[in-house]
């Protein structure tokens, strides 16, 4: 019996000194779910301070714009790179955006566009607010919610802009503002 619980207390024991480790290890590699920094981000950083020092004595700007947004994009700031490449392109300096160019064709390869949109109907309301949309293949009529009119519209979509009709009037059930509404297939 003995034997078994020293067994039991040195596991726990190695667990408890185990844990904190593997702890600190996953944090060095992460930092509250966001992805660690390159390796190299002490010395990139440090680069990139001193560029912007130097950036008001160089003369050719287009340069520093464009080595700042590179830098930038290795550490993973997307959006200050981004505004950095746009100003360096805005200089027409002749320097191309080839990293930003791969970054948007990996969007493109990953999401794909699959469809193209197009106006199947208007309201004529302008104040509408629309939130939510429910088709009913059935009666090919689609259902539109008004947050800010508290409302459902029917939409059938006939000729050039539909007919537009109150499902659920205003005012009639006392509605609060109608978010998102779906098509009960049961009972339509």
């Amino acid at each position: 019996m003995f034997p078994r619980t020293g067994l039991i207390r040195a596991s726990l024991l190695a667990l408890f000194l185990v844990l904190p480790a593997f702890s600190r290890a996953q944090q060095a590699d992460e930092v509250k779910g966001a992805p660690a920094e390159p390796a190299d981000a002490a010395e990139v950083r440090s680069e990139i301070a001193l560029a912007e020092r130097l950036q008001s004595s160089v003369p050719d700007r287009g340069a520093v714009l464009y080595f700042l947004a590179t830098r930038k994009q290795h550490l993973g700031e997307t959006y200050d790179a981004m505004k950095l490449m746009k100003e360096c392109v805005a200089l027409r300096e002749g320097f191309e955006a080839k990293e930003f160019q791969d970054l948007a064709e990996a969007v493109h390869r990953d999401f794909p566009v699959v469809a193209q949109a197009h106006v199947v109907f208007e309201t004529p309301e302008k104040d509408i607010v629309p939130e939510g949309l429910a088709f009913n293949a059935k009666q090919n009529v689609f259902y539109l919610s008004s947050l800010n009119l508290r409302k459902i519209l029917k939409i059938t979509p006939k000729g050039e802009s539909g007919e537009v009709s109150d499902f659920v009037p205003a005012g009639v059930h006392r509605l609060l503002p109608v978010l998102g509404i779906r098509m009960d297939p049961t009972d339509d």
